[in-house]
């Protein structure tokens, strides 16, 4: 068995945008793995759509 590597997060997330038209916030239906990897995606959507994105844990 591996040893678990130090600092990688693996806990879920997901990533929410607002909806223009209504003002909801609606999320991707994807679990991100990890708070890095769920900010990389708000990253990407925020810079190639030009929607504003965020990312929280999965409760």
């Amino acid at each position: 068995m591996s040893a678990p590597r130090v600092g990688k997060d693996r806990s879920p997330w997901r990533v929410y945008t607002r909806n223009p038209a209504t003002g909801v916030l609606v999320h991707d239906g994807l679990i991100y793995r990890g708070e890095r990897c769920a900010q990389r995606e708000v990253r990407k959507i925020n810079r190639v759509l030009g929607l504003p994105a965020e990312a929280r844990p999965v409760d």
